[in-house]
């Protein structure tokens, strides 16, 4: 699941120091991968979930920060976190209509990266924000990095640098 994070954060949103990444449905194993990379690149993670019970096992990945989504409002703590600026980066696994949330939670040419599905309910986009604030909306898959092996020798030697500067601690249950 590195292999995933690494493609969204590093190989085309470029996150380093000062970035606010918002990870939600963060207790999947790319949402632990991605609170790690996040943390190794010095950019800050908002991890969110949809539980207290998954809220604690969140905390032991130690992100900047765990929304639970049923129990606050994720736009309103997200700017708050961020100090009214948004998040640069969103790695969405859910996509539906929380996509019009992560625009209004976004920064000013953010991207917001859906790599799944979960929600299959219908969105309807609401244009007007991702047009004032020219937010890229990307489907995004690890294929093409798989695909091309450039970016896949840089993803794997950057992913066993971190593993060998224990950077990273993967979760085997």
């Amino acid at each position: 699941q590195y292999l995933t994070a690494w493609g969204a954060l590093v190989d085309i949103a470029a996150i380093g120091p000062g970035d606010w990444v918002v990870l939600p449905a963060a207790s999947s194993s790319i949402g632990i991968a991605a609170i790690q990379l996040c943390r190794a690149r010095g950019a800050r993670s908002i991890a969110t979930t949809t539980s207290a019970g998954k809220v604690a096992a969140l905390a032991r990945f130690a992100p900047d920060a765990i929304i639970d989504t049923r129990a606050e409002d994720y736009v309103t703590r997200v700017l708050a976190l961020t100090e009214g600026r948004g998040a640069r980066v969103i790695l969405d696994p859910i996509y539906g209509p929380v996509v019009n949330d992560h625009i209004r939670a976004a920064c000013r040419e953010a991207g917001v990266f859906a790599g799944g599905a979960l929600d299959r309910r219908p969105l309807e986009l609401g244009l007007g924000g991702m047009l004032r604030k020219q937010i890229r909306l990307q489907g995004y898959t690890l294929g093409p990095l798989l695909a091309d092996p450039s970016a896949r020798s840089r993803a794997v030697a950057g992913i066993t640098a971190h593993l060998e500067a224990g950077d990273f601690h993967p979760v085997v249950d």
